[in-house]
């Protein structure tokens, strides 16, 4: 059989998989994914819920439980930053978190290079 110019062949509908047929198809994979996410869960997605406090008068014995503290504490806003920035001691603070930061650049991140050259 020839095929005739200017027509294209026809191609055979092919239904498509749903999501839940292919995640069923799939399942161990989705159950090796439940550590690592748990994990991500956990360690970098529920402490955020901690920033909240910055913004609060937030007074950890102040009611019956932590929980209880952290949703009765009054809302101060940028108060406590204010506070921070306004502080006779900041320039001393920045002063000191910024040399401690390069000095362990200069004398830590080398560390680790120097060894693998070492031992290579």
């Amino acid at each position: 059989m020839s095929r005739q110019k200017g027509k294209a062949a026809a191609v055979p509908y092919q239904k498509k998989e749903s999501f839940l047929h292919f995640v069923i198809a799939h399942k161990w994979l989705y159950i090796l994914l439940i550590p690592g996410v748990l994990y991500m869960l956990v360690f970098n997605y529920l402490p955020m819920a901690g920033i909240v406090i910055a913004f609060q008068d937030f007074r950890p014995f102040s009611a019956d439980s932590a929980i209880g503290a952290y949703l009765s504490s009054e809302w101060v806003g940028l108060a406590n930053f204010k506070k921070f920035f306004m502080g006779y001691d900041f320039t001393m603070l920045l002063k000191n978190t910024l040399s401690i930061s390069i000095l362990s650049l200069i004398f830590f991140f080398p560390a680790p290079i120097l060894l693998s050259l070492l031992l290579n």
